[in-house]
């Protein structure tokens, strides 16, 4: 067994010698890239309609910014949401027990002032629910389900927001 530890030692120091850190740690984000807080300090978001464009608004900003440092804002996110609900059971009775929750969101980052789009993408999130008898079990269902899954876009905007940064911190 004393060649097995001496194996995983010796993939682990060409890991940190590359200048290799995991991307989803919360802890070395700062230390890794301290630019990159900076940045996500730096964007502020656009209104977004509706209740759950509040909600991602409002996730967005604790996922960027966690500790609400303030920050002078250089760049501009619109977001644009749509919601979709798909019957996903159907019995024989052509009753539906059981639906998908889809939100599917449109980006665009630009310079505050400007009107030159430096980044777009799309993010799409999903999750389902059970459609009881009860139509309060269904409305609490489907409000839950859509807090998580816009709670998921949220992270997911923020992981192709960093993506973005990694490769412009790269060219210049």
């Amino acid at each position: 067994m004393w060649w097995f530890r001496i194996l995983i030692i010796s993939l682990i120091f060409p890991l940190a010698s590359c200048g290799f850190h995991p991307v989803y740690s919360k802890k070395s984000e700062e230390s890794a890239n301290p630019g990159m807080s900076a940045f996500f300090r730096e964007i502020t978001i656009g209104d977004i309609p509706n209740k759950s464009g509040q909600d991602l608004k409002n996730s967005l900003y604790d996922v960027l910014n966690p500790t609400s440092v303030p920050s002078d804002k250089k760049y501009r996110l619109e977001v644009k949401l749509k919601r979709d609900i798909i019957p996903l059971i159907i019995e024989k009775d052509r009753s539906t027990t059981r639906y998908s929750l889809v939100y599917t969101a449109t980006l665009s980052l630009s310079e505050t002032g400007g009107s030159k789009v430096i980044y777009s993408g799309t993010s799409r999130a999903s999750g389902s629910y059970d459609a009881l008898n009860s139509d309060y079990a269904v409305y609490m269902a489907e409000g839950d389900t859509g807090h998580r899954v816009i709670r998921d876009m949220a992270d997911d905007i923020k992981n192709k927001l960093t993506s973005f940064y990694i490769k412009q911190d790269k060219k210049e």
